[in-house]
């Protein structure tokens, strides 16, 4: 009795109206070898238990061009993390593996000196970090 009932509840979550919908949305789909129009997202909640790890995941999604994230609290510490993450990083590649990065481009006066600027904290990053491969 449990089996024929099962069916019978099978057999109606799988109404032909539902199937028809779905075989005639994926028979219209179509593919194209030219590139998925970009996508702008914005993730309401942000700063939540869920609301971070997918700012994490979309970010690494390439679909998506513009990430915006919004919460009540306030979101530095998601958007510091989502800012670590490289996406969309052009390289140069040849039969070697990497002959050249494409750079940032042409920098705003501004950039140029906030970068001017972190260059001495970065230096000393970087040696902290040779020192401590070399001591390990």
């Amino acid at each position: 009795m449990k089996v024929a009932m099962l069916r019978s509840i099978l057999r109606r979550s799988t109404s032909s109206s539902v199937t028809t919908t779905t075989s005639s949305y994926l028979s219209s789909r179509g593919f194209s070898s030219a590139p998925a129009p970009e996508r702008k997202v914005a993730i309401l909640g942000a700063a939540g238990g869920i609301g971070q790890p997918l700012s994490l995941l979309m970010k690494l999604n390439p679909l998506v061009s513009n990430l915006a994230l919004y919460d009540i609290a306030a979101t530095p510490g998601v958007a510091a993390d989502v800012s670590h993450i490289n996406t969309r990083s052009e390289v140069r590649l040849g039969k070697n593996g990497v002959e050249e990065v494409l750079g940032l481009g042409p920098l705003s006066d501004y950039e140029q000196q906030g970068l001017e600027a972190l260059k001495p904290e970065l230096k000393s990053s970087i040696e902290k970090g040779i020192k401590f491969a070399q001591d390990s």
